[in-house]
């Protein structure tokens, strides 16, 4: 069996924004969390924040510290007019995220003067998961603004649903963004997952000539790629294959709920599964077209432009989203399924939707085949194995 080789942590993450006068607003948020030499000591980790102009005279010999010794702090080096070069960042070319982000919101809304996710982000090529660094911090995390996003390069401490975690592989696309959702919006903040999920998909699939690229939704927060295996260089059967997931964390503070809503998808790494610009290869091929592979900086500002407008379409609406069901619904794999209900002694069920408070739909059966009650089912608390048609409680 070969060695799992863990990646050493980065112990300098770095910040900058699509305009200058952002960054400075980031750090007038923060500053109260600073003592007097930059640092600021939270709950689970200590920053020092940096000036990229005294990059340079960092103490190299912290570098090689324990990234887990809280009282060593992380260094954020802030980028007030340019972006970090590749010379800084070779794994992740912010100069080319911030142009790729200005394009997609003209794409989508024909400008860009209001917008906010992504508009300021922090980076960090190897670090635990950008859930956890967020989470466990709040003290940090609830000064940060709507649309903040953390991406990182590789996690070692992934995080999913439940007590889930993972070493991440090379050519994974993972971040997580912050949403400061007020109380008084009758929408319910359930539904945020379903949205990124979602954002993900379409991200690729409202692209011209991306259409078809058989991307799918499984409830209730897993991305999946449909084809018949791995390596089968045809759509003609439907082998379904997870390639992402997504997970948010929420915590409330006076009139409004924080939350971190994490995404990880493999982008670029076939192994040991299938990645989305493999599957656009593998579609290249069976349909004699020539589309392109993404970028993780292309694909991250693509999906954070479909999130927020997917977030503002959903806040100012008072159905919600009863708008995003035909969408969704054709996008996830559940439609008429049969499962087996653990929490209802394995009860036979029909999969009907997602009810107005987000819970999953399922007609009971009975032995002999006829429907009876509506049964609902919770997001939070289960987990849906689509190889066993089961779905039970989560541990």
């Amino acid at each position: 069996q070969d060695e799992i080789i863990i990646p050493k942590l980065s112990y300098t993450l770095h910040l900058t924004s699509i305009r200058p006068a952002l960054t400075k607003i980031w750090l007038n948020r923060i500053n109260s969390l600073m003592d007097s030499n930059n640092i600021i000591r939270a709950s689970n980790d200590s920053f020092k924040i940096i000036e990229n102009s005294s990059y340079n005279t960092i103490d190299l010999s912290l570098i090689d510290a324990d990234y887990n010794d809280r009282n060593i702090p992380k260094s954020i080096v802030i980028y007030h007019d340019q972006p970090p070069p590749l010379s800084i960042t070779p794994f992740f070319n912010f100069k080319d995220f911030l142009n790729y982000l200005s394009k997609e919101r003209n794409i989508e809304y024909g400008g860009d003067n209001n917008m906010e996710f992504g508009s300021t982000i922090l980076y960090g090529e190897v670090i635990s998961s950008t859930q956890t660094l967020l989470d466990k911090n709040f003290e940090f995390t609830k000064q940060l603004p709507t649309g903040f996003v953390f991406v990182a390069t590789q996690q070692i401490q992934g995080r999913g649903r439940g007590k889930n975690s993972w070493i991440s592989p090379p050519g994974c696309l993972q971040f997580s963004v912050i949403l400061r959702h007020p109380l008084n919006l009758s929408v319910s903040v359930i539904f945020i997952q379903y949205l990124l999920a979602l954002a993900v998909i379409e991200a690729i699939r409202t692209k011209k000539g991306y259409e078809d690229i058989p991307l799918r939704l499984k409830w209730p927060n897993d991305i999946y790629v449909e084809l018949s295996s791995p390596s089968d260089e045809s759509f003609s059967s439907s082998k379904i294959v997870k390639i992402g997931g997504v997970i948010v964390n929420s915590q409330f503070i006076q009139d409004e709920f924080i939350l971190i809503a994490g995404c990880g998808v493999n982008l670029s790494n076939s192994a040991p599964t299938t990645a989305i610009n493999h599957i656009i290869s593998l579609y290249n091929h069976a349909n004699n077209t020539q589309l392109e592979g993404f970028s993780q900086e292309q694909l991250l500002a693509a999906i954070l432009v479909k999130f927020e407008s997917f977030y503002n379409d959903f806040c100012s609406r008072e159905n919600g989203f009863e708008s995003f069901l035909d969408i969704y619904y054709k996008r996830w794999l559940h439609k008429d399924q049969i499962v087996n209900l653990e929490s209802h002694g394995n009860r036979k069920a029909r999969i009907i939707g997602i009810n107005e408070f987000g819970f999953l739909k399922a007609n009971a059966i009975s032995d002999n085949g006829n429907l009876e009650e509506i049964i609902t089912l919770e997001p939070d608390g289960n987990s849906f194995d689509m190889m066993k048609g089961m779905i039970s409680r989560k541990s």
